[in-house]
């Protein structure tokens, strides 16, 4: 697990289970109050997590952003 123990999900996001054909995949889901001015995916590198973008989840979404990381396959959950 790449995130720090010193961070935690926290309030307003919500994790999802993404299902496909290919297998479902964990994401943390940030979503603004009024209708979204556009969606941001966040993709983390081949060490990484969906937990490496928890920092900018919540600022995304006050600015007006959906904001989704996914984790990859053999990426943390």
């Amino acid at each position: 697990m790449s995130r720090p123990p010193h961070v935690s999900p926290g309030t307003g996001l919500i994790p999802r289970r993404l299902r496909t054909p290919r297998g479902t995949f964990a994401a943390l889901d940030a979503v603004p109050a009024g209708e979204p001015a556009g969606t941001v995916l966040l993709l983390p590198g081949f060490n990484g997590s969906k937990e490496d973008f928890i920092v900018l989840l919540a600022p995304l979404a006050a600015a007006g952003y959906r904001a989704v990381a996914v984790d990859g396959r053999g990426q943390h959950e």
